[in-house]
C-alpha cells in the first residue's frame, strides 16, 4: 500500500514538472491599453502593437509595428501632440511615431 502512494506521489510530481516546462516562450504581457485620442483617430497600446483607429466608422487605419517583434511590448496611453505619438515599451524605449502615418520617427532607448 505505501508503495503505492510513494509511487502516485512521484508520477504526480513529474507531471507537474512536465507540464511546466511546456509553458516556454513568449511571455504574455498582462497590462490595461492605453488610449488616446484626437479628433479624428483613436491610438490604443496593447501588447505588442500600437493601434490609430478611425473614430468615425471604427476602422483600422494603422497598426505599428507591421509585424510582432518579441522584443516590443507598448502600455500606457500614448502621448499626442500635434501629429508626434510618444508611447514607452516595456523594453525601456520610447518611440516617437507620426500619428497620421505610423513613421518612426525617432526612439529613445534606455527610457527608465
Amino acid at each position: 500500500m505505501k508503495l503505492k502512494i510513494a509511487e502516485s506521489i512521484f508520477v504526480v510530481l513529474i507531471s507537474g514538472l512536465l507540464l511546466t516546462a511546456c509553458a516556454g516562450g513568449a511571455s504574455i504581457v498582462n497590462n490595461w491599453p492605453g488610449i488616446s485620442a484626437n479628433d479624428k483617430n483613436a491610438y490604443l497600446a496593447s501588447g505588442g502593437y500600437i493601434y490609430a483607429v478611425n473614430l468615425t466608422n471604427g476602422a483600422e487605419v494603422w497598426r505599428y509595428p507591421e509585424k510582432q517583434e518579441a522584443n516590443k511590448n507598448f502600455y500606457a496611453p500614448p502621448a499626442l501632440k500635434d501629429d508626434l505619438l510618444v508611447v514607452g515599451s516595456y523594453n525601456h524605449e520610447l518611440y516617437g511615431l507620426d500619428a497620421n502615418t505610423r513613421v518612426e520617427r525617432w526612439t529613445y532607448a534606455k527610457a527608465t
